[in-house]
């Protein structure tokens, strides 16, 4: 003989009541966080476009620090001469200025001849990156055009390098120790952040180590 199934058990009128107005309450709940989001999201908005000068800049450097990339990857570069290399080779020395230019950046023209006579005889080496979407010979022509038509650029042929380093924008200048180990970034052109990176990267002293 088997047991009869027993029965649902029945909520009293009472607990019924309750759970109905816990649900009711929970939306309620959630309808009030959706508007203190909005009203956040809006007021942040407006903090932005309010910001004073020494907030903005302090706004940028910190979104700039949290996009920096602790090392830059081993990746594949091509040199003019056709030989191929890596990254890690081709900045073997302690400290490297790193810069990816390209012939249609006006910013670029300006920064190139900078950081060229700023790292000839100095403890410094600079290596240009140019992407694998450019045409050789307008490199070539705008290299010549700023008196540097004999300079060793790298070509980026797989576009890893560029992926790994972030790149938003041109110039975007790195200061490296070796094995693709970030120390500092400029993005775009700017006088001042390019000659404080130009004097970290050619002083006569080692860099400390980030960890």
């Amino acid at each position: 003989m088997t047991d009869a199934p027993k029965p649902e058990p029945r909520l009293s009128p009472f607990a019924a009541r309750r759970l109905h107005r816990v649900t009711r309450a929970d939306v309620a709940y959630g309808l009030g966080m959706l508007a203190l989001a909005v009203i956040a999201l809006a007021s942040g908005h407006a903090a932005a476009r309010n910001l004073s000068p020494e907030g903005a800049q302090a706004t940028s450097a910190l979104l700039d620090e949290l996009e920096l990339p602790r090392t830059l990857p081993n990746a594949a570069l091509s040199r003019i001469d056709g030989l191929e290399t890596k990254l890690f080779d081709a900045t073997s020395e302690s400290r490297t200025l790193l810069t990816f230019y390209a012939p249609w950046c006006g910013p670029c023209q300006e920064e190139l001849p900078l950081l060229i006579r700023s790292t000839q005889e100095r403890p410094a080496q600079l290596l240009v990156v140019v992407g694998a979407d450019e045409e050789p010979a307008e490199v070539k022509r705008q290299l010549g055009n700023l008196g540097f038509s004999d300079l060793r650029y790298h070509v980026d042929t797989t576009r890893a390098l560029q992926s790994g380093a972030r790149v938003t924008a041109l110039p975007t200048t790195f200061l490296l120790g070796r094995n693709g180990r970030v120390r500092e970034r400029v993005v775009g052109y700017s006088g001042y952040r390019l000659q404080m990176l130009i004097f970290k990267a050619t002083q006569d002293v080692e860099m400390p180590r980030v960890e």
